[in-house]
């Protein structure tokens, strides 16, 4: 590395192969991958690497994997595209797949011994020689994290990308960085760049998800005019309210979430509405819901109760509903009770708090969506050489997530060894760094606004926006409020703290656009999609609506700053879209559950 300057701002470079940003299962992955493979690499995460990316690495997830798969994918595309209601690109979905059969992923993580829950017999659960996709509950990946760290891969966590840096040809040169600790300015010149900086849920404030997820990498690449899918999809569970609390307000302002039990896996059947009847079983014969994929037939059930006014008070708007615990101490420790029995001790013995026989759960957004066109075997972007490892529309996310590093990885490894580093326009550091640096040095004027409110200002309208249970009225109202937010509130808002050191106001004020615009384009794109399918539910266009909705929704951003939003046909490879309708059928949340 060496030290320059710039027109003004200093800044020191860094130079590898491959830079990859994000430390979350995807970064992980694509960083172990790339050097095993003999490319030189370095990771910037904007958390404290090993505990930053999404839920899977910072408290343990169900790790989905294809890798027991012996048919090149195929059953494992077919799960996969009814698993999100047909909306997929199913030649990606295969690399996935095939990507995990040679990958092993599983397998890795039980080596560095991160998968922890286990039966009543002490054997591993969830993974089965023979399935399609095998889950195995309460898997750690910090494990994983370390080997990269082992390796000597130099890492720069705490550090947090502004923007990417291209070439006059538009190649990929690198990133623009700051160290959130010191307030130094980086620049990470790479050959290669792989995205993996995971969703941007955080721009709703209530969400299991982790605060790094404020979408730089979609925000990088919708400011350059690529079109992104799925943007109108988040991911939901079901997750505990007390006893840590989320705290409503009339506003419905609540930025905190107690990530407690999140209702899934094999306890559907134990969801029930504020009447304490169970209604999962309505979706399917089985009560744990087999006959679809577990998770989409619990999210219709669920917004079917919350349609017929069946939720308890929630956040104060009757959108929770209530998971049992009765007798559940008893119940066989398989897929996924060890998680639940070993919560409800520790927090009844340390916290002096005895559950109820029914807990009250809302609606969690732990993940968003959104992802660029990528190469379906490589993930590599229209720009060439940046790579998307980005949260993808499904529900297992864990499986994308490392298939994804993993692919862009062995794609960028290779082509390294022909290539040559690309060169940037000391113009665009100046440019990237001076509009983070300028911030800081805003005075207040007696209308200014502090970073925190304006923060808060866009995590509030789209909340209310964009909640279990959508609508064009409140969508609309959302979209109107961010666009007044954009003219009138980020001109005028400032940084209490003027320090360089750890500065959370900072943080935020580098963060806003982001979230920002990755707010908006789900908006926009929520608002053309005028049907329900989940986990897209909608009040006012409750039905699936196969022959105008089963495409995908293409949203992008114009110099102009102008959005657009264009239907694009699914990708069929695998099971076609006149089989996925007929598996499918029919769906509609305004008729109760039986």
């Amino acid at each position: 590395m060496k030290q320059r300057a710039a027109q003004t701002h200093p800044y020191v470079v860094h130079t590898a192969d491959i830079i990859v940003v994000g430390g979350g299962l995807a970064g992980i992955t694509a960083a172990r991958t790339a050097d095993e493979r003999g490319a030189s690499v370095l990771v910037v995460d904007k958390g404290p690497f090993g505990h930053s990316g999404n839920t899977g690495v910072n408290w343990g997830q169900s790790y989905v994997t294809g890798e027991l798969s012996t048919d090149d994918g195929i059953a494992g595309t077919t799960f996969l595209a009814l698993d999100v209601m047909g909306i997929l690109d199913q030649e990606h979905a295969q690399h996935v797949v095939q990507a995990q059969i040679e990958g092993r992923p599983r397998q890795t993580m039980e080596k560095t011994g991160n998968i922890f829950q286990r039966d009543d017999d002490g054997n591993v659960v969830g993974y089965v020689q023979g399935n399609t996709m095998a889950a195995s509950p309460d898997a750690h990946s910090t494990g994983v994290a370390q080997l990269v760290r082992k390796r000597g891969v130099p890492i720069f966590d705490n550090t947090m990308m502004l923007d990417l840096l291209l070439d006059e040809t538009g190649r990929a040169a690198g990133v623009v960085a700051i160290n959130l600790n010191d307030g130094s300015a980086h620049v990470f010149r790479g050959k290669r760049i792989i995205l993996a900086t995971g969703g941007y849920h955080w721009a709703k404030g209530v969400t299991a998800g982790s605060p790094e997820s404020t979408g730089e990498g979609h925000s990088a690449l919708l400011r350059r005019g690529i079109a992104f899918k799925d943007m109108e999809f988040p991911q939901y569970d079901f997750s505990g309210i007390r006893p840590f609390g989320w705290r409503p307000d009339p506003e419905k302002d609540m930025l905190e979430i107690g990530v407690s039990m999140s209702v899934n896996g094999e306890v559907y059947q134990r969801m029930y509405n504020r009447q304490k009847r169970q209604f999962t079983k309505a979706q399917s014969p089985s009560p744990t819901l087999t006959g679809l994929a577990a998770f989409q037939g619990a999210m219709i059930c669920a917004a079917k109760e919350l349609y017929q006014g069946n939720g308890t008070t929630g956040d104060g708007s009757g959108n929770g509903l209530l998971f049992s615990l009765v007798d559940i101490m008893d119940d066989p420790s398989t897929i996924a009770f060890p998680t639940y029995k070993g919560h409800i001790l520790n927090v009844e013995h340390n916290m002096d708090f005895e559950f109820p026989d029914y807990y009250e759960t809302i609606a969690n957004e732990y993940s968003s969506c959104g992802t660029p066109w990528t190469d379906p075997a490589t993930n590599e972007t229209a720009i060439p050489g940046v790579y998307a490892a980005f949260v993808a529309l499904s529900v297992m996310s864990s499986t994308y997530s490392w298939a994804q590093g993993y692919l862009a990885a062995k794609d960028a490894a290779e082509k390294v060894r022909e290539e040559t580093l690309a060169s940037y326009q000391l113009q665009d550091v100046e440019r990237i760094l001076s509009k983070a640096y300028d911030v800081l040095a805003v005075e207040p004027s007696p209308d200014g606004l502090r970073m925190t409110e304006v923060f808060r200002r866009v995590q509030r309208a789209f909340y209310q926006g964009y909640s279990f249970l959508k609508n064009g009225t409140a969508m609309r109202s959302a979209l109107a409020e961010l666009q007044r937010i954009q003219a009138e509130d980020i001109p005028r808002m400032y940084c209490a703290d003027r320090s360089r050191r750890c500065n959370r106001d900072w943080r935020m004020a580098m963060e806003v656009e982001s979230i920002l615009l990755c707010s908006m384009a789900s908006l926009h794109a929520g608002l053309v999609r005028q049907e329900s399918r989940s986990p897209f539910f909608r009040t006012d266009y409750p039905r699936m609506d196969h022959a105008n909705f089963l495409c995908f929704l293409w949203t992008s951003l114009d110099e102009q700053g102008n959005w657009h939003v264009e239907k694009g046909p699914i990708v069929d490879k695998v099971l076609s879209r006149e089989e996925i309708i007929r598996r499918l059928g029919d769906m509609d949340i305004s008729v109760p559950n039986e």
